[in-house]
């Protein structure tokens, strides 16, 4: 008898300890679920968790290195990137037309790929490309610029720095050292005319120089993606308006070095201010030789990592912000001996 209310005691420990251990399971279940997961589901959410190694990634670009250091830099990377995971990784570049790059994501959507990365060269023509690839199954995230507003419904995630707000700070740096109304005048270098960030960014730069200074834009040349088109343009300039110049706005550095030489050579170095954009190792260095005022560091490697982040949480289940902002870093001559020689190319 001892031993059989032993054992009973025993066995209604085992009981209690049992029904404890439930309830801990339960609360610990409900405090999960409402973070988008539950204990329940432990086993079956950790397989789902896992990223698959086989996905097939497809890239429309509207460059890539044919045309610009950075957009060749977010290409490679994205490229290693998926290297690395043994991911396929379909890229394409539309060498700056719209035109052919409506052509090739028709073409990539015909691949089936499990993930489709856009670097488009029209917001508003997106629209009707995303709509497109979202309806044939396939998840779509805008990698560097944003597609237009009415799109944003067909998107996961955009992965990109704000372009405008980098050129309306830059516009307000120049405003800010020289005071609103030095009555300063300004000519501009862009690259690729059709091509959206450097229609962004212009609008950013223009409008804050327009709202909030007397100063007076001279004139906006386009060197497509060609440094030696854009020292040709600076010299343009300099025989066009001469000493009239005060400040050059450069909307990528590799152009904007190229109108450095050409005021170089003409013997005004120290006399017009330079700004610029991209944060490669040329123009830190000449920041660090007084011969550019600022460039501001937008690291295309961070937007490509990024966006194969976004890929993976999708991949995984999870839910992402639509706007996943990459890190932007203003260089000059105060921050400059901490940068020096960080850039990616």
């Amino acid at each position: 008898m001892r031993k059989k209310s032993l054992l009973a005691l025993l066995l209604s420990l085992s009981m209690i300890f049992a029904l404890s251990a439930c309830g801990t399971s339960s609360s610990g279940s409900s405090s999960t679920a409402s973070g988008g997961s539950s204990t329940a589901e432990g086993d079956s959410s950790a397989a789902e968790s896992e990223v698959p190694s086989d996905l097939t990634i497809a890239y429309s670009a509207i460059a890539g290195s044919d045309l610009a250091p950075w957009t060749g830099a977010i290409w490679n990377t994205l490229q290693s990137e998926c290297d690395e995971k043994g991911w396929d990784f379909y890229p394409l570049s539309a060498a700056g037309s719209v035109d052919t790059q409506a052509e090739q994501i028709e073409s990539l959507i015909a691949q089936e790929p499990d993930y489709f990365l856009l670097f488009a060269g029209d917001v508003n023509m997106a629209v009707d490309w995303v709509k497109e690839i979202s309806e044939a199954g396939i998840p779509v995230i805008m990698v560097a610029l944003d597609v237009a507003e009415e799109g944003q419904q067909y998107v996961s995630a955009f992965v990109g720095p704000d372009q405008e707000a980098m050129t309306q700070k830059v516009a307000q740096t120049i405003i800010d050292k020289n005071g609103a109304d030095a009555g300063l005048n300004i000519v501009c270098i862009s690259g690729v005319p059709v091509q959206q960030d450097y229609i962004v960014r212009e609008a950013g730069f223009t409008e804050t120089i327009k709202a909030n200074s007397n100063y007076t834009i001279l004139d906006t040349q386009y060197a497509m993606s060609s440094r030696d088109q854009a020292k040709a343009y600076m010299e343009q300039y300099l025989s066009t308006y001469g000493d009239k110049i005060d400040v050059v706005m450069g909307y990528d550095d590799d152009l904007t070095m190229g109108a450095i030489q050409a005021i170089d050579e003409a013997g005004k170095t120290g006399e017009i201010q330079v700004y610029s954009i991209t944060g490669q190792n040329e123009a830190l260095t000449a920041i660090s030789e007084g011969k550019l005022e600022m460039t501001v560091m937008n690291r295309a490697d961070l937007v490509a990592k990024k966006s194969i982040d976004v890929v993976e949480a999708l991949a995984k289940g999870e839910t992402v912000e639509y706007n996943q902002p990459t890190e932007l870093t203003y260089i000059d001559s105060t921050n400059i001996a901490q940068y020096l020689g960080t850039g990616e190319f």
